[in-house]
């Protein structure tokens, strides 16, 4: 139990006000490819050592992960995911100041889809969508 707490007290240390209410594990859904990956995007893991390391370190202890929970990890852990946009064939870092940035810019321009997901952990493809554009371009390009 105490290590579930220390698990949690890591996890909200890294995180701002926007998101400390979304639990790891539905961070992890959030990020996986059949919510975020959409129209217009697709989201891969970085390169760089520590990208590597860490996700090697995670799928270490969790042998069975989904891609969303490592990239979760990835960026709790200071590392970064790749956002490919595959209308202007462009590649975007995304860190967990990023993900900050999309989360308090739903709350601000969506609060009904924000409210639902850390309220009720309840989201489609839209509020998926609208907080990856929001995390990568800070505001809505595509409809």
């Amino acid at each position: 139990m105490a290590n579930k707490n220390n698990e949690r007290r890591k996890f909200f240390n890294n995180l701002n006000y926007t998101i400390m209410k979304i639990e790891k594990e539905l961070f992890g859904n959030f990020l996986d490819d059949t919510n975020c990956d959409s129209y217009w995007a697709v989201l891969g893991f970085n390169k760089g050592d520590l990208n590597r390391q860490l996700k090697a370190e995670y799928l270490k202890a969790n042998t069975d992960a989904y891609r969303g929970e490592i990239m979760a990890y990835i960026l709790l852990n200071g590392g970064s995911i790749v956002v490919v946009d595959t209308y202007e064939e462009d590649e975007h870092t995304l860190a967990m100041e990023d993900v900050n940035k999309g989360f308090q810019l739903l709350e601000k321009h969506n609060n009904k889809l924000y409210n639902s997901l850390v309220k009720d952990e309840d989201y489609d493809a839209e509020t998926c969508d609208l907080w990856l554009q929001y995390a990568v371009f800070g505001e809505i390009v595509y409809g």
